[in-house]
């Protein structure tokens, strides 16, 4: 008959950790972009943009907690919770 050890402590308290862990990263990031609540999957501020169905085009600004960020830095741009985006369009037309 082969036993089976109940797990150590140690083994408890990893295990309970990664679950933890695992758990944070399936849930949504709370961000604010224009001023409302949009829960975000995580990731870099050009996922955000597909996640709302907006491509990079021209005529678009993007701040991130009150500070431009240059679209070449679009994609290196990780949003943390409480992020706050502001999207500005340019429209054409008078």
């Amino acid at each position: 008959m082969s036993q089976t050890k109940a797990p150590t402590k140690a083994q408890k308290t990893a295990n309970a950790a990664e679950t933890s862990q695992t758990t944070a990263a399936e849930q949504p990031t709370s961000i604010q972009v224009n001023g409302r609540p949009v829960a975000f999957a995580g990731g870099a501020l050009t996922d955000l943009l597909a996640q709302m169905g907006l491509d990079q085009r021209s005529g678009m600004a993007v701040a991130v907690n009150d500070q431009v960020v240059p679209k070449s830095q679009w994609s290196g741009r990780t949003l943390d919770a409480g992020d706050r985006i502001t999207l500005i369009t340019a429209a054409a037309g008078g």
